[in-house]
């Protein structure tokens, strides 16, 4: 029988992320294609989609997918990416600022472009990105996103570009920050 410090239970009651350690996130996106003598303005998109699973140390391991329309550049566009994002909260707390970066693919498609299947190689390029968020909890598995990422086209075949995303996510899920099999809720309930 393992039996929690009242210091120990305490942190873990704290940290919300270790508590409950997946997040599933749905939201808005804004594009803002940067780079030569385009400029095409906020784009507004739907959804953007994201799954992520808290590691400890503040760090969090996660992919997420976005659509989005973009209209203000001399031919429209569909554009759609997918990720893998590494998080690092700055801090845990009501208000929570978080820093991530991460790799994937972006794809710019012409809208009356007849292509197969969802990524191309044509229309797709590899994407490096990196950026700041902020989470502001409504309760302790409910809060609203607010994050924006600059994304890099490794490959020369898409656009440099700016993403904003505003939206909810949901924690959900048992944590054992310990690691010996038992839920950290479970072990909240053990006094000595």
């Amino acid at each position: 029988l393992h039996v929690r410090s009242r210091r120990q239970r305490q942190m873990c009651i704290r940290d919300r992320n270790s508590d409950k350690p997946w997040v599933i996130g749905v939201g808005i996106d804004f594009i803002n294609i940067q780079g030569g003598d385009l400029d095409s303005g906020l784009n507004f998109g739907a959804p953007a989609l994201s799954l992520s699973r808290y590691l400890g140390a503040g760090f969090s391991l996660g992919a997420q997918y976005s659509l989005n329309n973009i209209k203000n550049t001399p031919e429209d566009l569909g554009y759609s990416s997918v990720d893998g994002i590494v998080k690092y909260n700055l801090s845990d707390g009501k208000i929570s600022p978080y820093l991530f970066a991460g790799y994937g693919f972006s794809r710019f498609e012409p809208a009356l472009a007849d292509s197969e299947g969802s990524y191309p190689s044509k229309e797709t390029s590899r994407t490096g990105l990196g950026g700041i968020g902020v989470n502001f909890d409504l309760n302790d598995k409910l809060a609203i996103n607010v994050s924006t990422s600059y994304r890099s086209d490794i490959e020369g075949d898409g656009y440099n570009h700016l993403q904003h995303i505003v939206g909810l996510s949901y924690s959900f899920g048992a944590g054992d920050a310990d690691g010996d099999g038992v839920s950290d809720e479970k072990l909240s309930l053990i006094h000595i």
